[in-house]
């Protein structure tokens, strides 16, 4: 059954009908709160678009009154894990003269519309030097047009957003962690709440709302990876890996094979079956599936993977140090009287990094051409004798 304050919470009702109504909204009441899409690309130019094509979707409006706002605030406090206070919002508030009672219109869909109309009711188009005159010109007045959804619930606001959203659509880890926290909310009201029927609320498959919730229980190292190193497809059959009861060392092993043999969604998801089934038949590890050769091709493509992504840029983090002591000691701040670092600090580094080299540059030989080798031991061979000479004034 479902709890009372959640239930109360989230308005659970999804049968509450509403009327959508088209209408000219002013673009400083519209109120733009955290949802599943984080990224807003090329706003000038859907601007542009919209100056000189119109609206051809309209934006859509929840219209709350105040009592349902606090709770869609309520529920986005909890969803977003933010906090939003209608004390914020107050500047917003409309007053119904019909029914007596303020109102807030929020945006439903169309977040990147509406940030395209601010942006060119704020700087105008190329052809206008009047940046006011501009949109009112190419639009009549200072409004834009949207559907407005009158009496209708938190909860199927949200759900109409997700709807929208799987149309056009957001980044799918975005949208995952979305309906993986939105439903669980659900679940606090009644615990026995379908994921078919959740499905029909947001405008998804089950089977999309059951990778959601599959990926958010990855290791969040995993998460993080998505989607600059992996895609979320990837990361949908490595969840599969962790629910059968994969460990999480291994998982990353998983995921290191995905990259470094670039493998595609449908590829690796057969190799996901294949450990599957295999495992069931006794076979137990990852490598199981690969020859001797594979393996070990495998294990040197991934040694190389490590020093790539990690190593390169611990690297890049010495060499900006040494940027920011050559800026310091050329701009007279580091000296001996007036360091605001200890002497000792950057030689102690210097040294450490000088040490670190002279035993890299004999395995470096056979890889560099020879002149590079000689120019490379020769520079070492004064960064040392420096070393040398530092440490001797440091100590006097």
């Amino acid at each position: 059954m479902p709890t009372h304050d959640t239930a109360e919470l989230l308005g659970f009702s999804e049968k509450n009908p509403y009327t959508a109504v088209r209408t000219q909204v002013n673009l400083d009441e519209i109120i733009l709160l955290p949802q599943p899409r984080k990224t807003f690309e090329e706003i000038p130019e859907l601007g542009m678009s919209i100056l000189f094509n119109k609206l051809i979707y309209l934006p859509v409006l929840a219209y709350f009154n105040k009592e349902q706002f606090k709770r869609y605030l309520s529920i986005l406090s909890e969803l977003w894990r933010v906090p939003l206070s209608i004390e914020n919002y107050l500047f917003f508030g409309v007053h119904d003269i019909e029914k007596g009672e303020i109102y807030y219109k929020v945006l439903i869909d169309g977040e990147r519309r509406v940030r395209a109309c601010r942006y060119y009711q704020q700087h105008g188009c190329d052809e206008h030097a009047d940046v006011r005159g501009c949109y009112k010109l190419h639009f009549g007045n200072e409004k834009v047009e949207a559907t407005l959804c009158l009496n209708i619930s938190p909860i199927k606001a949200l759900g109409l957003q997700s709807t929208a959203n799987s149309h056009n659509r957001v980044p799918a880890h975005e949208d995952a962690v979305f309906l993986d926290q939105f439903f669980r909310m659900i679940l606090i009201c009644d615990q026995k709440y379908p994921i078919t029927r959740f499905a029909k609320l947001v405008g998804r498959s089950p089977e999309t709302i059951r990778n959601a919730i599959k990926f958010c229980l990855l290791p969040e190292e995993i998460r993080n990876m998505v989607p600059a190193e992996i895609p979320y497809g990837i990361a949908c059959e490595v969840a599969r890996l962790h629910n059968f009861g994969v460990s999480e060392a291994e998982l990353k092993g998983w995921v290191m094979m995905t990259i470094v043999q670039k493998q595609k969604i449908p590829d690796f998801r057969k190799v996901v079956n294949d450990f599957m089934r295999q495992q069931q038949s006794g076979q137990t590890t990852l490598f199981d599936l690969f020859s001797d050769k594979q393996r070990a091709e495998l294990e040197k493509r991934g040694y190389k993977l490590i020093v790539s992504r990690h190593m390169i840029n611990a690297v890049w983090q010495w060499i900006n140090y040494f940027d920011t002591l050559l800026c310091l000691f050329e701009e007279g701040k580091l000296g001996k009287e007036d360091s605001p670092f200890s002497i000792k600090s950057p030689l102690k580094v210097f040294k450490t990094l000088i040490e670190k080299e002279k035993k890299l540059l004999p395995h470096l030989e056979c890889l560099l051409p020879e002149k590079k080798y000689k120019e490379a031991k020769i520079t070492l061979e004064k960064a040392e004798s420096l070393i040398i000479r530092l440490e001797s004034i440091s100590q006097q």
